[in-house]
């Protein structure tokens, strides 16, 4: 298994400003997961309503999705870049009907 902690990864201001946001815009649309642990699922309708109204969200989720941070991982978990690649099959900025109806 490969791993690395990355120093710094963000700053505690722009922790704060996720944390701030997360309460604001998302209020209770978490779920409950192992001990009460809290989990917005970011394939979720409150997830996409999350990063449509926080620039922090979702300068962080670009930057999670990005092929510069994945590059950066494979550099430093010394993995062969040709063997990965950069790919969302979850995440729909425009969600149909259907979608919003059965999101949770």
């Amino acid at each position: 298994m490969h791993f690395n902690i990355i120093e710094n990864f963000l700053d505690i201001k722009f922790c704060e400003s996720l944390i701030k946001d997360a309460n604001t815009f998302s209020k209770n649309d978490h779920i409950s997961v192992l001990n009460n642990r809290l989990l917005l699922p970011s394939s979720s309708l409150s997830f996409l309503n999350l990063l449509n109204k926080s620039p922090s969200w979702q300068k962080l989720h670009e930057k999670l999705n990005s092929q510069n941070f994945l590059d950066r991982l494979l550099v430093e978990l010394n993995l062969e870049k040709k063997k990965f690649s950069v790919t969302n099959f979850f995440f729909n900025y425009k969600p149909n009907t259907l979608q919003k109806n059965t999101s949770i």
